[in-house]
Formats: structure tokens, C-alpha cells, sequence
């Protein structure tokens, strides 16, 4: 899990080539679904940035087996096609906050699942794993902490909560309805057009009372989503806000276009922000404001050394 996260946290904090076979699968994302974090590492591995990750972050730790199991690190990292985290609720202070989808090369699957038999008969070493059940599909305990499915579709299921896991696995055996038979809003947002490594979608969070005072734009939005990707030489954000209303999205464009107008005023010791305000165009369409971010990526590079170099 620590391996998924840090593969996660690395490509997030930078931000691809076309859509591929590990592009955002609706039909297996739950249609309760209100947040979707989505990564696609068959396009990031092409990438310049996903090749400074591998550089930096799996190549000095490829022979390492993370939590005990027999695969390495460089294994599993080329052997997953796509991550992608959904919930159902903001709550953090509760086991069913979502469930994560890996999907993976047959392959790797096979060997992930023989690596959990094998820990679970060795007995007594780090982690403890067990079956708790083998029919329909086999599901395993991880440290009494998070429970895993192992499906035929080539996906590893893995959850905090065995409700959440369930409901999970009928969603990608058809027992259950997916996200691709919604047509909220939040369903669109998840099925972005052109091409990125890493998306973030949700809905509802406007109600949230964990918004910070210095992001309170987004108490006018809807729903939401970030697309990041690379372009020929270029890192690209799109920030898409949707409003309830065109004249609530006519406020919010106004609001974005002020805030970027102050940056680039008032940074004038921070060339970098300066720069990265002009180089953003902000547009509006039907209900929709897309807040459109380009930086090259040699730039972005050079930034992400110096701050991991800093002491």
C-alpha cells in the first residue's frame, strides 16, 4: 500500500501521451461514486516527468520487496496499467471513506496473489494476511487493516472497509451499477476528452465545511476536476469548475481572472508564479469555467531537483 501511495504522492506533486487501455473506467467506478482520483501509468511511464520518478524514486529501490512480499518494486511499478481511488463520502474519521482499483498485468497479478498465499502460510512474519473467504472470489485480511480482492479482470481491490470491498467487486462484475450509467454531473467530469496521466473529480464538496478560508472559490463550484498531463515540451493543468448556474459561472470566472490578474502584479520577486499567472487562460463554456495552466517541462524538472535537493 505505501508503495501505491508514494507512486501516487510523486506523480501528483509534478502533473501524457493519448488515452490508452488504463484510461478512466466508468463502468467500474461505483455510481455512488462523489470523488475519483485516477492515475495512468502506462502514460506517465512516457513521460519526462515519469521517467525523473523512475530515475529518483523506483530505480534505487528496485530490488527492494515492500512489505515483506516476494516482488520488487521495479516489478510491481511496471506491471500496474492504472490506479484509481474512489468514495462515496468526505468522512476521514470512518473505514468506508473508498476503495482502490489497481489494475494490473495478468502477469503480476498472478504473482501478487501467489506472493499473499505463500506470506499467509509462512505464519508469524510481517504481514499478517489471511483468507477470510474464497467464494465467489477469494478475499484477503492485510494486518487486520485493509482487506484485497484478487479478480479475473486483472484488478487488485483493496479497501479499509469488506462492505465497501464487495460492493466494489458488483460493480466491476455487473451486479451493481457503474458510474458510466450516470448522467450527473460529476459522470461527465470523469470521462475527460484528450490526453493526461493523472485526473481528480468530485462532487458535493461545496458542503464540506473543510474547505480552507483561502480556497472559499470552490464553495461556488458544483463539481470539480484536475487534469494533468504532458504535451510535447510542456506540463499542462486544466482545472475544470462546474457552477450551478451560467451567471454563478460568470462570477466565478470574474473571481479566477482577479486572482491571476493580483499574482502577476504582486510576485514581481517570484518570477516563476509571475510567469506561471501569464501563461493561464481562463474560459467559460455553458455551465463550465476551465482554468487552462502550461509550464515546460525542463522548467518544472529543474524545480523539482532543487527542492529534493535543498537539505
Amino acid at each position: 500500500m505505501k508503495t501505491f501511495t508514494a507512486i501516487t504522492l510523486a506523480a501528483v506533486t509534478v502533473a501524457t501521451s493519448p488515452l490508452s487501455a488504463s484510461d478512466v473506467r466508468t463502468e467500474s467506478v461505483s455510481a455512488e461514486a462523489k470523488w475519483l482520483l485516477h492515475l495512468n501509468l502506462d502514460a506517465f511511464r512516457e513521460t519526462s516527468i515519469g521517467s525523473h520518478v523512475f530515475d529518483s524514486v523506483i530505480k534505487p529501490r528496485a530490488d527492494e520487496t515492500p512489505m515483506g512480499f516476494r516482488i520488487k518494486t521495479e516489478d510491481i511499478y511496471e506491471g500496474i496499467h492504472a490506479i484509481t481511488a474512489y468514495g462515496n463520502t468526505y468522512q476521514v474519521d470512518t473505514d468506508a471513506i473508498g476503495v482502490l482499483l489497481v489494475r494490473t498485468e495478468p502477469n503480476l497479478k498472478s504473482i501478487f496473489e501467489a506472493a499473499l498465499i505463500q506470506q499467509e502460510a509462512a505464519g508469524g512474519e510481517a504481514p499478517d494476511i489471511r483468507t477470510i473467504r474464497t467464494d465467489p472470489y477469494t478475499v484477503y485480511t492485510l494486518g487486520n487493516e485493509l482487506f484485497a480482492a484478487i479478480l479475473p479482470q486483472d484488478f487488485v481491490v483493496i479497501s479499509k472497509s469488506l462492505d465497501q470491498l464487495v460492493i466494489a467487486v458488483d460493480v466491476i462484475e455487473d451486479r451493481a451499477p457503474g458510474l458510466d450509467e450516470s448522467d450527473s454531473d460529476f459522470s461527465g467530469m470523469a470521462r475527460a476528452d484528450g490526453s493526461f496521466f493523472f485526473l481528480a473529480t468530485a462532487e458535493g464538496f461545496n458542503q464540506s465545511n473543510a474547505i480552507p478560508p483561502q480556497a472559499r472559490v470552490l464553495k461556488m463550484a458544483e463539481a470539480a476536476r484536475l487534469v494533468l498531463g504532458e504535451r510535447s515540451d510542456d506540463l499542462f493543468l486544466n482545472l475544470a469548475l462546474m457552477a450551478q448556474n451560467e451567471k454563478m459561472r460568470d462570477q466565478l470566472a470574474k473571481i479566477i481572472q482577479g486572482l491571476l490578474a493580483l499574482v502577476s502584479l504582486t510576485q514581481i520577486d517570484n518570477q516563476d508564479l509571475a510567469e506561471l499567472a501569464l501563461n493561464t487562460e481562463v474560459e467559460s463554456r455553458g455551465r463550465e469555467v476551465s482554468v487552462a495552466i502550461t509550464y515546460p517541462v525542463e522548467r518544472v524538472l529543474q524545480l523539482v531537483k532543487s527542492h529534493t535537493a535543498a537539505p
